[in-house]
């Protein structure tokens, strides 16, 4: 009897400990679950020392460098936008740049490395010493307003159905944001156009380009080298058929004959956006571009002026990327 009285209170003692373990235990699995969910969805195959890093190769040298997350959104934030822009602009700059960067980490297959960097011209990353020279007698001022933009969003980041949102970003709309699936051919519910009116106001909003025949004539050669134009056509018939897309946007463009999208056209053109029209004035073609960029995501241009009209960066984040949550990651 004395056994069994011994044994049954041995018993009651591990299940005690057992019930006082289970809640801890299921919420570093549920974390782990969330985190494999959300933060990288291909977690499994990532190196656990890894997380919080990011592998970039250089485009001239080949070379593979390990960044941390965070002195690399540092830097791309500000070779993105200015560092004296509005700080709520900063920061909803840093989570759309966070949750992109992830986004885009976790669906790489690339398995060396995840983004390539260029040293001589830099659009995703540049090291200290660049902004350094860059910046100045201002460095130390305006790297403390980029880096207080980061750590103030530290680990939020946008999802959209328990998965990182693939948040896009560029300098300046014609008015309204453009669809994905119009730019990109992907669909993601919450990359639709969006008005953004605040755009306009910018002095940078228009820009026209003058180009003469002989000029333009180089550049279609150059690009379709295999079509065949007739350049025998008058010049104010040389392009027709524009038509575009709902946000504005030239979808389509005729020129000589065949059609070309408006992002092939933009390309060639070196053009500013795909919202565009070309006439002929009698001696030259003019081209005359609104807005900035691809058109997909969040405007910078209408972030810093809705910041200067006292939204918040949550404000600014839920306009352009609707039906997105906003969440800070353990």
């Amino acid at each position: 009897m004395k056994v069994s009285l011994k044994l049954l209170t041995v018993l009651c003692a591990i299940i005690y400990f057992v019930c006082l373990l289970i809640p801890d235990m299921m919420v570093i699995n549920l974390d782990k679950e969330k985190e494999a969910e959300v933060f990288m969805p291909n977690i499994s195959e990532q190196k656990s020392e890894e997380k919080g890093f990011y592998r970039l190769m250089c485009e001239e040298s080949g070379e593979i460098i390990k960044v941390s997350e965070r002195d690399f959104l540092i830097s791309t934030i500000s070779l993105e936008m200015s560092p004296l822009s509005p700080t709520e602009a900063l920061k909803a700059q840093a989570v759309a740049a966070r949750s992109f960067y992830r986004h885009k980490a976790a669906s790489s297959k690339n398995a060396d490395y995840s983004f390539t960097y260029n040293k001589s011209m830099p659009y995703i990353y540049a090291t200290i010493d660049y902004f350094k020279e860059k910046w100045g007698d201002d460095f130390e001022d305006y790297y403390i307003l980029a880096e207080k933009a980061v750590d103030d969003t530290e680990n939020q980041v946008l999802t959209y159905e328990n998965e990182v949102a693939c948040c896009s970003f560029f300098a300046m709309s014609d008015g309204v944001t453009e669809s994905a699936e119009e730019v990109w051919d992907l669909s993601y519910p919450y990359l639709i156009p969006v008005a953004s009116p605040y755009d306009s106001l910018s002095p940078y909003f228009e820009r026209i380009t003058d180009l003469s025949p002989k000029e333009v004539k180089e550049i279609l050669l150059n690009n379709w080298q295999e079509e065949k134009f007739d350049f025998s056509l008058p010049y104010d018939k040389w392009f027709t058929e524009i038509k575009y897309n709902t946000s504005s946007a030239v979808k389509s463009i005729n020129m000589l004959g065949f059609s070309v999208t408006g992002r092939e056209f933009r390309t060639a053109f070196n053009l500013r956006s795909t919202t565009f029209d070309v006439n002929f004035d009698g001696e030259n073609f003019i081209f005359k571009t609104k807005g900035y960029g691809h058109g997909v995501g969040m405007s910078q241009t209408g972030a810093s002026y809705m910041a200067e009209s006292g939204s918040s960066y949550k404000e600014i984040l839920s306009h352009y990327y609707p039906g997105t949550t906003l969440i800070k990651l353990s």
